[in-house]
Parts: C-alpha cells; structure tokens; sequence
C-alpha cells in the first residue's frame, strides 16, 4: 500500500506546490530536458562535440544492422520463405526511422531550441496571471506528465516483454532442458548467415547483445519522439484553450455605457486600452501556436487565418 501511494502522489504530482510563484518548464517538467539530450541537444554546452557521440554511434549501429536486415530479406525471397523476408522487411523499416529521428533532431536544432524557450516563456506568463488561467493552464500540464509516466511505463513494458520471450526460453534451456530435446537457443528477431550457424557461439552471444541493444535503442529515440511530440500538442492545445477563455472574459468588466461617449473621452479611452491590451494578448498567443509547428500543412493555415484574425481584431479595436 505504501508503494501505491507512493505512487499515486508521483502520479498526481501531489508533492508539487501548484500555487508557488516560481513555476516553469523546468521544475514542473524535469523529464522533458533529460529526455532531449541523448537525441543529441544539450542546454548548457549547445556547442559540444559530446552531443554528437550517442546519436553518431546509434546511428552507425543501426546503417550496419540495416545493411544486415537487407541480406535476411533477399535470402528470405530466394528461398521462398516470405514470412521470414516480410519480418525482416519490417524491422528494416523500424531501423531506418533512427539515423532520421537524429538526423532531423540536429538540423532543427535552433528550432527546438526556440520552441522550449516559448513554452518557458508560456509558463512563466501564464503562471502570473489570474487563477481562472493559471488552474486550466496547470492542469493541462498535469495531464502532459500523466501521459509522459503512461507512455514511458507502456513501451518499456513492451520492450521488456519481447526481451523477457527471449530471455525465459533460454533460462529453461540453460537450466533445465536436455540435449536429447535438441532446442534452438532463441533470439529477439530472426537472423540468417551466409555459410555459418548464427546460434553457435560466439555468434548468438553477440546477436543477442546487439539486438537487446536495438530495442533500447527504439524505445529511448521512437518512445521519447511520441512523448515530446504529444507534449507539444498538448500544450500548444492548451494555449487555444486559454484563447477561448479569454474570448469568453474579453468584455468582462467593461462598462458598455462608454460606446455612447465619444472616442476622445477619458472613460472611453481607458476602457479602449484595457481591450486592446486582451485583444493583443489573444493575438500573440494565437500566434505562438502556429509559430511552434513545423509542419507545412499547419504553417499555411497559420498564414491564412492569422491575417484575417488580426483584421477582425483590429475592427474591434477601433
């Protein structure tokens, strides 16, 4: 019970003080950071050669591993044995998605960079605001971290369930069969060899290293992809949230008697700033939204429908 418990506050972040003034990226998301940096961005060093070593030898691992898988598929079609090719055609593919991950990682640097650096900025302003947004904006956050725990906890579960149907048939074979049983020692996935036995030693040994490598390869660069992708999601989701409550408070407060003053009036004048100041900030956060995604089909429609939001904006405002 008191592991569940345990649990349950690191679950619900019961430990954290939503309400001290000094909230950010960092102290309510410390997992984001240490997951970046084996993709190859580091935060105080940026400059560092060091970044390049695990995605370099990651990726150089798995160029010789596809080279390999190449071979199993076109044994597999030579022989006839589809099932065998069609499975090393999809781990093949599986493969290929690292060296890419880390390769677009490195170039869009900067990007990455400048997109913490407006989820920082998001932070700290809206942490400062009143309790309507802070409270939809931290709970928001609380379900990022929520996801991040069940999606880290799944695909580790699953790598250690294909490692473990691996690893148990080998205890039993090690431990308890005997040679009159005539078994094979199991690998992770299928391999074939060219005029050698991949299951004697010491080529099953190093098969089995190398493929339980892979696997945590996958998971630490496919897993934290998925993770830091639906992080991004969520949070820019939140902020058209907050956009849409600040549509719902955008005449909250003001006195509409002013609309029969004239525009040079003070009363009018003040109530005036007061609007455009919530008119700019709804701007600026719908902007920030489409500013953070890189993809082209979402960078059109923040072209086309930016422009039209400041015109209708700017009606108001006059």
């Amino acid at each position: 019970m008191g592991i569940f418990k345990g649990f349950k506050r690191f679950f619900f972040k019961e430990n954290f003080e939503f309400s001290r003034p000094d909230v950010d990226l960092d102290n309510f998301h410390p997992q984001l950071r240490r997951l970046i940096i084996p993709l190859g961005i580091f935060f105080n060093n940026q400059d560092s050669f060091i970044r390049f070593l695990n995605p370099v030898l990651n990726s150089t691992m798995v160029l010789i591993a596809v080279v390999m898988e190449v071979i199993f598929v076109t044994h597999g079609i030579k022989i006839v044995d589809y099932s065998f090719s069609t499975e090393c055609f999809c781990y093949l593919v599986m493969l290929l998605y690292v060296p890419v991950l880390y390769f677009s990682v490195l170039v869009n640097k900067d990007s990455m960079l400048e997109i913490l650096d407006q989820m920082e900025g998001d932070f700290k302003f809206i942490c400062n605001l009143d309790d309507k947004h802070r409270d939809h904006f931290l709970k928001r956050q609380l379900l990022i971290w929520q996801f991040c725990l069940i999606w880290m906890a799944t695909i580790s579960t699953v790598a250690c369930l294909i490692g473990l149907r691996t690893l148990i048939p080998l205890t039993y074979q090690t431990l308890i069969s005997t040679h009159d049983e005539h078994t094979i020692r199991p690998l992770l996935f299928p391999v074939w060899l060219p005029e050698d036995d991949p299951y004697r030693t010491p080529n099953y040994e190093i098969f089995l290293f190398f493929q339980m490598y892979f696997l945590w390869m996958f998971v630490q660069s496919f897993g934290v992809n998925v993770y830091i992708q639906f992080h991004m999601l969520i949070h820019n989701y939140t902020i058209l949230e907050l956009v849409i409550i600040d549509f719902e408070m955008i005449f909250e407060d003001l006195d509409e008697d002013v609309v029969y003053l004239s525009r040079y009036h003070p009363r009018r004048v003040l109530i005036q700033r007061i609007l455009n100041k919530r008119i700019q900030r709804i701007v600026a956060w719908h902007d920030s939204v489409f500013t953070n995604w890189r993809v082209d089909s979402l960078t059109y429609i923040s072209q086309g429908c930016c422009p039209c939001l400041r015109s209708s904006f700017g009606c108001l405002a006059i």
